[in-house]
């Protein structure tokens, strides 16, 4: 089902195949497995698009969808039949991809809305222990379930309540923003970055290196020559050369998996 659904990123696909499980399951055939295609389907739709500063409408619609994937497998929860590891599997991708939902929106500085946070948050209190027992336990399980990927998850939502308990009262039930700032994702640092190589067409992208942790980070020359249009002490991106050291603004925890790397936000100082 994953697989096939990957094929489905198309607005309009997605539609039809949300259509055509929703006659299908109004028909009374096979309800659990396509209440979980359905959730599936949305969650699809609603990781598809980067959320964004300026297209609130896009975001309201990502978080709507979300919500109604939650909707079908919390109704699918209620009476697993012998498609229960699809539940549980979808559960766990659900979760997964909600929780970096959240997360990529705090690093691009975008508030969400209380009312979608507060639902995700929910959903993950009431099923990821099970779905995650669940899959621990099945030997046919593939689903990743690997410690970084899990400790995320976890952190992401351990600090998500922090921030919804600070939510006053006369707000809660309205759709209002809630700010993600506080976020230790959203964390920024200035760190003095060597560069390793260049990459990319015509060498527009500098592969950097932190020396104290090890980590690498993207510099593309147009977050370059964004700051040395502003800051004439820079020296031009043609000129610089490996091993050459620029300070530059990253997230303070390195928020990608290992096999990726962090993007520099900003640059703030030239070579030293």
């Amino acid at each position: 089902m994953t697989s096939f659904l990957s094929l489905l990123r198309e607005k309009d696909r997605l539609d039809e195949i949300i259509d055509l499980c929703g006659d299908w399951y109004g028909s009374g055939r096979n309800a659990n497995f396509f209440l979980t295609f359905l959730a599936s389907a949305y969650c699809t739709k609603g990781r598809s698009a980067t959320p964004s500063f300026g297209d609130k409408d896009t975001l309201r619609t990502q978080c709507e969808w979300f919500t109604v994937s939650l909707d079908y497998l919390e109704e699918a929860w209620k009476d697993l039949s012998a498609f229960d590891r699809q539940v549980v599997k979808q559960t766990f991708f659900s979760i997964r991809d909600i929780s970096g939902f959240i997360k990529q929106s705090a690093c691009l500085g975008i508030n969400l809305p209380y009312l979608f946070l507060d639902r995700s948050l929910q959903f993950f209190e009431d099923y990821w222990s099970d779905s995650f027992r669940r899959i621990q336990t099945d030997k046919n399980s593939n689903v990743d379930i690997s410690s970084g990927v899990t400790e995320s998850i976890l952190g992401i939502f351990f600090e998500l309540r922090q921030i919804l308990e600070q939510v006053e009262g006369d707000v809660k039930g309205k759709s209002v923003e809630v700010d993600l700032s506080s976020m230790k994702w959203a964390q920024t640092r200035i760190s003095a970055l060597s560069i390793v190589r260049f990459a990319g067409f015509e060498n527009s992208l500098a592969v950097m290196a932190d020396p104290a942790t090890g980590k690498t980070f993207s510099l593309h020359c147009t977050t370059y020559n964004d700051a040395y249009s502003n800051n004439p002490n820079l020296p031009e991106w043609s000129s610089l050369a490996v091993d050459e050291v620029v300070h530059c603004v990253v997230f303070k925890y390195y928020i990608t998996r290992e096999s990726k790397r962090d993007r520099v936000r900003s640059v703030v100082a030239g070579s030293g």
